[in-house]
């Protein structure tokens, strides 16, 4: 197992990795309170109950500290991988889409405030969130695209299954978003009824309609 280091280049010891720990919690916490709003420097020392000077012992800046909780995001991907990687029947697409779809929103329900950061600090043009991104969607979208037909839509128009695969997990990850973190409070559709309404958009698409 790989020691921990500071910043300093010292192995981190029980104190030290109860501080890391104790700050990484703050980070959620703030997080979960401003709905994936990386907080301020100052705001998140108060949080953990430490002073700046503390927390770059362990983090080059708050960015690096919402990168480790991303992280940990990654290593729950495998579930919803497996649940791609079966062949799916034409007879039991739509039932296994809305399986998948489910279990999309219930991860995003844990892990919806470091999502809505990474997403946030990637479309601001962060190199490392962008990295993040594009390495947790392009294991679901190379798993999807297994389960569709080629061409996608016999009749449509020619595109690859890894194109609308893209399409797919983009927009459920939108929806999810949207559904998860309740941004528009105005909009509240049905939870089940969303899910379903996706399910079916997957389920179109999956073997060919």
């Amino acid at each position: 197992m790989t020691k921990k280091l500071n910043k300093s280049g010292q192995v981190l010891g029980q104190k030290g990795n109860e501080t890391r720990a104790r700050i990484l919690e703050a980070t959620d916490s703030l997080l979960r309170a401003n709905r994936g709003v990386p907080p301020t420097l100052a705001a998140l020392a108060r949080e953990a109950g430490i002073t700046s000077p503390t927390f770059y012992l362990y983090f080059g800046d708050v960015g690096e500290a919402i990168e480790a909780l991303v992280r940990m995001t990654g290593e729950k991907l495998d579930g919803l991988i497996a649940l791609l990687d079966d062949p799916w029947s034409r007879e039991e697409r739509f039932a296994r889409s809305e399986v998948f779809v489910r279990a999309y929103f219930d991860y995003w329900k844990v892990n919806a405030p470091a999502l809505r950061a990474r997403n946030r600090l990637a479309d601001q043009g962060d190199e490392r969130f962008v990295k993040l991104r594009i390495a947790a969607t392009s294991k679901l979208i190379s798993h999807l695209a297994l389960q569709i037909g080629n061409p996608p839509v016999p009749g449509g128009l020619p595109c690859s299954p890894e194109s609308t695969a893209a399409w797919l997990i983009t927009a459920l990850e939108r929806q999810a978003t949207v559904m998860v973190l309740k941004l528009y409070p105005s909009f509240s559709p049905d939870m089940d009824d969303s899910i379903r309404s996706m399910a079916n958009l997957f389920g179109a698409v999956i073997a060919g309609v």
